[in-house]
């Protein structure tokens, strides 16, 4: 059985982490629930982001703008 490769949409990536960052914490909560990690993201450069947001809720620092 040949291993098929994950559907992914850069652009669905891009809108959730513009999301997180204007919407703040209720938007990295649900993302929280539902288990989402920075390895979750197709474009590893999209996960550094998700983690720096995740260190940031962690630090207790301002996230939405």
């Amino acid at each position: 059985m040949t291993a098929r490769p994950l559907p992914y949409s850069l652009e669905a990536e891009e809108s959730l982490l513009s999301i997180c960052i204007q919407d703040g914490l209720p938007t990295l909560n649900k993302c929280m629930e539902a288990r989402l990690t920075p390895g979750s993201f197709y474009d590893s450069k999209h996960g550094t982001i998700f983690a720096r947001l995740l260190g940031m809720l962690a630090d207790n620092k301002p996230i939405a703008i």
